[in-house]
């Protein structure tokens, strides 16, 4: 924790400049998030039934939970810090840094499960089934 070691105007300034880099960094890796789930899913019900989707649907909440502390660190503690009073900003930082560690712990996990088998829809199961006897028959 960097803000930690600072003190005064220069972590005030660390603090406000990494915050406006944030919440850009923020979409663009929920962005990348989402794309890459959705190639993982031939079913939305995969999301919940099946192991790597639970882990992914927690992952999500720890993920919005780090969106929730920086909005409170946006609204309560970067102007108790402005104010010379930096007590508020690091206990909020340091619960920040524990779901951090928390969502990568998750993310990791996400990594070593395995993604849900293809589902295939009734049609494409029932020509499959179809094509098969098609084929030894025309033999």
């Amino acid at each position: 924790m960097l803000a930690a070691r600072l003190t005064g105007p220069a972590r005030t300034t660390a603090v406000e400049r990494f915050s406006r880099l944030a919440a850009p960094l923020a979409v663009v890796v929920a962005g990348s998030g989402a794309a890459t789930a959705y190639t993982r899913f031939s079913s939305p019900g995969q999301v919940v039934d099946t192991g790597y989707g639970v882990v992914l649907l927690a992952k999500v909440v720890a993920f919005v939970g780090l969106l929730a502390l920086a909005a409170w660190h946006r609204g309560r503690s970067l102007p108790a810090l402005r104010a010379g009073r930096p007590r508020a900003f690091l206990r909020l930082a340091g619960a920040e840094v524990v779901l951090f560690a928390a969502t990568i712990g998750l993310a990791v996990g996400l990594a070593r499960t395995p993604t849900p088998p293809p589902v295939l829809d009734a049609d494409a199961a029932v020509a499959e089934q179809l094509l098969p006897a098609a084929g030894t028959a025309a033999g």
